[in-house]
C-alpha cells in the first residue's frame, strides 16, 4: 500500500477525535482532528496547482473537478 494512503488512513481514525495538552505552566493546547486538516498537516497544502489539493482546502469550490 501507498506510504501516503496509509498515513491518511491512519489519521482517519483519528477523525473527530480530540487531543488535549495541559502543559507544567496551565497552558492548555487542544487538537482537533478533522480530515480536511490531513493535507495541511503533511504539509501538501503548499501545492496549490494540484486539483485535488485545492478541492481539499475549499470544498465549496465549484471549479475544482
Amino acid at each position: 500500500m501507498d506510504d501516503l494512503l496509509w498515513k491518511y488512513n491512519e489519521y482517519m481514525r483519528l477523525n473527530g477525535c480530540r487531543l488535549e495538552y495541559v502543559l507544567d505552566n496551565g497552558v492548555h493546547i487542544e487538537v482537533l482532528y478533522k480530515e480536511e486538516n490531513f493535507a495541511h498537516l503533511i504539509g501538501l497544502h503548499k501545492l496549490k496547482d494540484i486539483q485535488v489539493i485545492q478541492f481539499w482546502k475549499d470544498r465549496t469550490n465549484k471549479t475544482v473537478k
